[in-house]
């Protein structure tokens, strides 16, 4: 795509790969360099970037701008042109339940476990009728939740429930306990080994999307009135209510160890919490029309966010400030997900395609 503004710069990677255009427009396009095809666009700076230079192997690239900062971008993980993969159309993806695998359900109801790193297909593990469907956290379960009786598909068991409600929201982390919304909108919690459930009590609105901690122990539930509750699975009381957001919540996440807390939405802010007193500690904007999803590296020591452009969001956790905007022209990114050691980032795009991009 054609920079808005002019361009002040152009430079050529030493072996050739990559054609870099620097523009007043605060960006710098990154070109094939043998067809000159866009590749993917770097954003980050504020001002007129007025200079690019590569480093000696190539690997990479160094700018310099009128906002005065000098930037340094790591060309072969942000080119996701680089990782594309033709694969049937995807509607959701998932972690497997073994590490190294991931689960995807096709546009055709399929779902199949594939390897994470060369995404062939290893098995089938069950053939959905109707859309959505939801795939369970530890990748082993599935459900097709739009039937009369919602079906539980227990693959790696070979099993297969009627759930109770009409809905699923959640899965926990082992895969043993699922958020059920009835059709009054009463969330429960579905025990997949005993086929009983227990409802939240009192009122929860229209619930918007549910959440489970890493340890199985609260449920954060968001409403269609912007507010979030957490929720004590023990005795089954609302610990907290946080309010903050303007528009629907898109997601929620929880940092590794726990620490921290993030819900986005269409008000296109982030809001991180502590977790020990459910204060907000940040507050990111810029994201667009609003926020889809969010992600935290491993180490915690980025999150990640998708805005409605398709657009990846690198956020530092020390500073709590942007370290790099990316958009791929080609590749319009709407989920995002770590694998469970933080060394890849899956994203799935609007065209139903997968990238897999290193999670460093």
């Amino acid at each position: 795509a054609a920079h808005p503004d002019c361009i002040a710069t152009l430079a050529f990677s030493p072996d050739g790969r990559f054609l870099l255009s620097a523009s007043r427009d605060g960006t710098i396009g990154v070109r094939d360099g043998r067809t000159l095809e866009p590749v993917t666009v770097l954003e980050g700076h504020t001002r007129f970037v007025r200079s690019v230079a590569f480093s000696a192997d190539g690997s990479r690239l160094i700018s310099g701008s009128f906002d005065n900062t000098v930037r340094s971008w790591a060309l072969e993980r942000l080119s996701l042109a680089n990782s594309r993969t033709e694969l049937p159309e995807v509607s959701e993806i998932d972690l497997g339940p073994r590490p190294g695998t991931l689960v995807f359900v096709d546009a055709g109801g399929r779902a199949t476990l594939r390897d994470l790193h060369t995404l062939r297909p290893l098995a089938t593990l069950a053939q959905l009728e109707q859309a959505p469907w939801f795939v369970g956290s530890s990748g082993q379960v599935i459900a097709d939740v739009v039937a009369e009786v919602p079906r539980l598909h227990l693959p790696l068991a070979g099993q297969e429930l009627e759930l109770p409600a009409g809905r699923i929201r959640a899965s926990s982390p082992d895969g043993q306990r699922l958020v059920v919304q009835a059709p009054d909108h009463a969330l429960g919690i579905f025990s997949v080994g005993g086929g009983e459930v227990a409802w939240l009590p009192g009122p929860v609105g229209r619930p918007a999307g549910a959440l489970f901690d890493h340890a199985g122990e609260r449920l954060v539930v968001s409403d269609d009135d912007y507010s979030i509750s957490v929720w004590e699975l023990g005795d089954m009381t609302r610990e907290v209510l946080l309010l903050g957001h303007t528009n629907v919540v898109t997601d929620l996440a929880f940092s590794s160890s726990e620490r921290w807390f993030a819900s986005t939405g269409n008000d296109g802010r982030v809001l991180v919490r502590d977790t020990q007193t459910w204060e907000t500690v940040a507050t990111l904007t810029g994201h667009g029309g609003g926020a889809t999803d969010l992600a935290w590296t491993q180490d915690e020591s980025r999150l990640v966010v998708v805005d409605q452009a398709g657009a990846l969001h690198v956020w530092s956790v020390d500073r709590w400030e942007r370290l790099l905007r990316v958009r791929d022209p080609e590749h319009h990114v709407t989920d995002l997900l770590f694998t469970r050691d933080g060394s890849r980032l899956v994203c799935r795009t609007r065209a139903g395609g997968v990238l897999v991009l290193d999670g460093r």
